[in-house]
């Protein structure tokens, strides 16, 4: 016996599944990344004509069965088409990092609703973004990702003096997960990040 459930949902990818319907991988607020089959996708009058395509956000109602590993998709209806990003190549090129990113690393079935309207709301900003500090937004993304999977940074203060300076530039240290100050990294012959 199937049950459905309703939620927010990004399209981070679609496959071709038959001559009428295609495969959709999506990141849900409520259950996290999912799989589901909208058939009838390709039909001219269908109902998910011109919706379903990566970095759209819907909701969507999916019939859930333990048995299959491809759900159903029963209905979505357009939330945002962040056509900011979509009509930009360089905001598309960001963007779609972002869908590879979370297709990458999230699993099937963890929600984290927390997180899901973050990226909405980072998306936005990126939306509206100028160009020249689209990539900040990206390294926000990564770093809260990193943060929401419990590998946080600490930006608080210099891993080895334990000071906050005023001035960079900083040496980020990934393998340690936080950053050290001009005079730190000098010793240390860190690779320097302004």
């Amino acid at each position: 016996m199937s049950e459905s459930y309703k939620s927010a949902a990004l399209v981070i990818r679609t496959l071709r599944w038959s001559d009428t319907s295609k495969i959709v991988h999506f990141y849900t607020r409520e259950k996290g990344f999912e799989k589901a089959i909208a058939k009838g996708a390709f039909r001219k009058k269908g109902p998910f004509r011109g919706i379903l395509e990566p970095l759209m956000e819907l909701e969507i109602i999916v019939a859930v069965r333990e048995s299959r590993e491809l759900q159903i998709l029963q209905s979505a209806t357009l939330q945002r088409s962040f056509l900011g990003i979509r009509e930009n190549l360089k905001k598309i090129a960001f963007g779609m990092a972002y869908l590879e990113v979370i297709q990458r690393l999230l699993r099937t079935h963890e929600p984290m609703p927390d997180f899901y309207d973050y990226i909405i709301d980072n998306l936005q900003l990126l939306e509206q973004a100028p160009e020249e500090s689209m990539h900040l937004y990206f390294w926000h993304f990564l770093l809260r990702l990193s943060s929401s999977l419990g590998f946080g940074w600490k930006f608080d203060q210099c891993l080895d003096c334990k000071q906050l300076p005023q001035r960079g530039p900083f040496a980020l240290d990934a393998e340690k997960g936080g950053w050290h100050c001009p005079k730190c990294a000098s010793r240390a012959g860190e690779h320097q990040i302004h």
